[in-house]
């Protein structure tokens, strides 16, 4: 079979009807639509429920029939020529992290395995492993999604955020460098205060990087 075969899975636990509309608008379809929508409560952030579903999810799917695997929020929404531009760019990740993001499954196979990361950022840790990798080719968005509205955050996500950072590999000073996420209606300098405070008790407690990490490659998220 010739041609791109695009496994998308949709995160979500309910209020995805809009997500999947505009999947199924795509000038490039995808071959197969999963939902992955399993809650796993013994998880307390987002991230890492959503890494758990979506290793639930791949796990009971033959990833060898798919030459790419398209992961979505179950909150945003794709312009119907997202698919078919993020292929043109050739890339094997488009899409930094959040919304949407496309990997070709080989890439996936070579960096891990099979084996989504469970993590409190998820898709960032997907993201900088492309990123930071030699062999790869990482590409920002051709065609944005449409972001869902702002949300609010518990303070404690906030650290595990800047302990992501650190684990990630992002710089201190990017790190301070930090303002509000687009997602998020929390003060600005309040969050920018627990992230730093974040990474700098990761770090004090020689908490373990990814093994994609390398001091040349500084990389904001």
């Amino acid at each position: 079979m010739s041609g791109p075969r695009i496994l998308c899975v949709v995160v979500s636990l309910g209020g995805y009807d809009k997500t999947v509309e505009s999947i199924n608008r795509q000038t490039c379809p995808v071959s197969k639509l999963v939902i992955a929508n399993k809650p796993f409560p013994e998880f307390k952030y987002i991230g890492e429920r959503a890494g758990m579903a979506m290793r639930d999810a791949l796990s009971k799917e033959c990833l060898d029939d798919f030459t790419h695997i398209l992961r979505v929020d179950g909150d945003t929404v794709l312009p119907k020529n997202f698919v078919e531009e993020s292929l043109k760019s050739n890339a094997d990740l488009v899409g930094c992290g959040g919304y949407a993001q496309l990997l070709t499954v080989s890439v996936f196979k070579d960096l891990f395995a099979y084996i989504y990361p469970v993590d409190f950022a998820e898709d960032t840790v997907i993201s900088q492993a492309v990123i930071r990798s030699p062999h790869h080719v990482y590409s920002k968005y051709v065609v944005n999604p449409v972001n869902p509205l702002p949300k609010k955050y518990p303070i404690t996500s906030w650290i595990k955020n800047g302990e992501a950072r650190y684990r990630i590999g992002i710089s201190f000073l990017l790190t301070c460098l930090s303002f509000r996420d687009r997602r998020s209606s929390t003060l600005v300098g309040f969050k920018s205060i627990l992230i730093v405070m974040g990474f700098l008790r990761a770090k004090m407690s020689g908490c373990k990087q990814y093994s994609f990490v390398t001091s040349r490659s500084l990389t904001k998220y």
